[in-house]
């Protein structure tokens, strides 16, 4: 059995204002020695071995963010964006149907 890591990367930018907004949320800002929260994540997977690549649970907005801070993260990486309403369930569905029915 391989493993599927799902990022959830959602917020809406109010907690930490004024240094993050609804379009640059915390998750994105530098704020582990240079690096945003979500780098630090997906580069904690990178230890992983025999993984599938990443689901990322994010807000359509922020599509080009995940995109280069994953580029940064993990340049060699692949990555799966789920960026739709209902993003938890269907990110579930997906693993369903790569993974067969015992995901059901």
């Amino acid at each position: 059995m391989s493993l599927c890591p799902v990022i959830l990367s959602g917020g809406s930018g109010t907690r930490l204002w004024p240094m993050s907004r609804e379009s640059y949320p915390k998750q994105f800002l530098p704020l582990l020695n240079g690096r945003s929260p979500f780098e630090a994540t997906v580069r904690r997977l990178k230890g992983i071995d025999g993984g599938d690549a990443p689901l990322v649970v994010a807000h359509q907005d922020h599509r080009f963010l995940v995109d280069e801070q994953m580029r940064r993260a993990a340049p060699d990486g692949r990555l799966r964006r789920v960026v739709r309403a209902a993003r938890v369930g269907l990110s579930r569905v997906r693993l369903a149907r790569r993974r067969g029915p015992r995901w059901h």
